[in-house]
């Protein structure tokens, strides 16, 4: 069977992490994979296997408008299912299927909510807003099966009474926790740094001017994807990761990993922050209650309540038996979810959606 994953870019960003993953799972499982990308994002930061095909299509200085009708006009020339990887993807593969008189079926991998990230929390004019959310809404009509990364999100789109769900996983040969104990006296604490609001980069440094009198007993540890958030303490240190083994890294140092955002599809940060053996702090939304639990593996907090982050950041700072407790059960939580299932899951929805 031919898999085809047709792509807005490469990024180092979650999604992009788990569409990669299942890929290189599906070449190993003798499955034919195509990732088709713009040129001018066409460089994986994750490791994909020698069998993935990765077609690129424009030129450097090509815009998103006319990738999106070269998408449109070849996609559904090769592949016997095409795989819908964001809001807009939908209605273009569905174009193309329609224009090359092709059999392909559409599968539709959701992995957020996108009428309300790419619309309510879009951070433009309300005519953008309203047109994303509106596109979004109108794409999940288009897959003829639509599979999500988690029941939080299948309930918000409320289309399926018995949804095709496919947990994304980590790799346990690269996110595991160190051998070696930290002896420093300092409490390593670390957010990752993403433009725009939705990851709650504001909630973090509100928490933070909350605990000014702890800053002695905290090394602050930001990873940064995007802008840094301004109110950072002068000497946070500043990471940057380029592949997974680089996001392993940055999680196995810490004592505290902190996933502050407003919406998250799945959460796989705090996941793989727990494999790591790090004490996960995080807010309640969707995906991250798929393996959360409050004081059992980690500390939840409702989304954009930094007074509730700061609270919950000083119990774990003061007190290492906490810590302790909620990063071995973290460990013991996150050995559920392995890549090994989430392809076997959307194996699955393959065989479903050929019928």
């Amino acid at each position: 069977m031919k898999i085809h994953f047709p792509l807005t870019g490469f990024n180092l960003s979650g999604g992009v992490r788990v569409i990669t993953m299942i890929a290189n799972g599906l070449a190993e499982r003798d499955y034919e994979v195509r990732i088709t990308v713009p040129r001018y994002r066409d460089q994986s930061p994750f490791t994909l296997d020698n069998r993935v095909e990765v077609r690129t299509l424009g030129e450097k200085d090509s815009s998103r408008f006319s990738y999106s009708l070269q998408l449109a006009r070849e996609a559904a020339q090769w592949g016997d299912v095409l795989v819908a990887t964001n809001f807009k993807t939908p209605h273009i593969l569905r174009k193309s299927v329609v224009r090359n008189h092709s059999e392909a079926k559409i599968l539709y991998l959701v992995q957020g909510y996108e009428p309300y990230t790419q619309g309510t929390l879009y951070e433009g004019p309300f005519w953008r807003r309203w047109l994303n959310r509106r596109v979004a809404l109108r794409g999940y009509e288009k897959a003829d099966l639509r599979c999500y990364v988690s029941k939080g999100i299948a309930k918000r789109v409320d289309l399926d009474p018995d949804p095709c769900l496919v947990y994304p996983g980590f790799n346990p040969a690269i996110f595991s926790p160190s051998d070696e104990r930290r002896r420093d006296d300092q409490v390593q604490v670390g957010f990752i740094a993403r433009t725009g609001r939705l990851k709650g980069a504001q909630v973090f440094t509100d928490a933070i001017s909350r605990l000014r009198d702890l800053h002695p007993k905290i090394h602050w540890v930001v990873l940064r994807v995007g802008d840094l958030p301004p109110g950072l303490p002068n000497d946070t240190e500043i990471l940057t990761a380029h592949n997974d083994q680089d996001m392993a890294d940055f999680y196995r140092r810490l004592d505290i990993f902190a996933m502050p955002s407003l919406y998250e599809g799945f959460g796989l940060p705090a996941l793989e922050a727990m494999a790591c053996g790090a004490a996960v702090v995080a807010s309640d939304v969707d995906g991250v209650l798929e393996f959360a639990e409050n004081e059992v593996n980690s500390i939840v907090f409702p989304a954009g309540e930094s007074a509730a982050l700061a609270e919950s950041l000083r119990r774990l700072i003061l007190s290492r038996e906490l810590r302790t407790k909620l990063a071995n059960q973290g460990i013991e939580t996150s050995r559920r979810f392995t890549w090994t299932n989430t392809v076997d899951r959307f194996e699955e929805a393959l065989k479903r959606v050929r019928g």
